[in-house]
């Protein structure tokens, strides 16, 4: 499986692509922005994309995810809990930041536990809830990677003070949930360069084991 990171809206937010170098089946998780990128990067390398998955429903996350829908035939999926907030334009902050209307059904809604294949590899659902209340993480155990949206960044967290964000939910989340996945575990997050569990749990001064 290969993992290639767009930095996507101008919030430089992580649109990631996810696929099979062997079957070229993949997955776009958070298509934030920028859809003219992520379409040219599939038809390039011609990945046959089944799934949008969504770790949350803020508009820096969600911008491009109708356009590469309809490029890619795929299906969306984001957390059950994440569907009010994705349908509202104020608690996604699309109306406040773009000035702009916009708002997401998804076709899928996924549970904690949940699986996602993608390619070879199976992504299992994390609910992580805090920074919105249907957040996500998308974790494969035999690679030893996680994708963690906003919930979780290199020696940071996402912000609790937005619409449905709550710090004490998100600090449970990452002690109960992240944190007890094995220390090598790979987290490509929302923002910024990636990390490891162990590296967070080590350093992050937010959250402390």
């Amino acid at each position: 499986m290969k993992i290639q990171c767009l930095p996507t809206s101008t919030y430089s937010s992580n649109t990631f692509v996810y696929y099979d170098e062997d079957s070229r089946e993949g997955c776009v998780i958070d298509p934030g922005g920028d859809s003219d990128k992520i379409i040219a990067f599939l038809r390039e390398h011609g990945i046959k994309v089944g799934r949008i998955l969504l770790t949350h429903g803020h508009f820096d996350h969600i911008m491009a995810v109708y356009d590469v829908a309809e490029f890619t035939g795929a299906k969306i999926a984001a957390g059950a809990d994440e569907c009010p907030l994705l349908a509202d334009p104020g608690l996604n902050l699309s109306k406040q930041a773009l000035k702009t209307d916009f708002s997401v059904t998804p076709d899928i809604t996924l549970a904690d536990g949940d699986t996602v294949s993608v390619g070879g590899a199976v992504l299992r659902v994390i609910t992580t809830p805090g920074h919105t209340p249907g957040c996500v993480c998308f974790y494969n155990e035999a690679e030893e990677l996680v994708f963690t949206g906003d919930t979780l960044f290199r020696e940071s967290v996402g912000r609790a003070d937005l619409p449905g964000g709550d710090s004490q939910v998100m600090e449970a989340s990452l002690r109960t949930k992240l944190y007890t996945l094995p220390p090598g575990t790979t987290v490509y997050p929302g923002h910024m360069q990636p990390t490891t569990i162990g590296h967070e749990i080590e350093h992050n001064p937010y959250v402390r084991p």
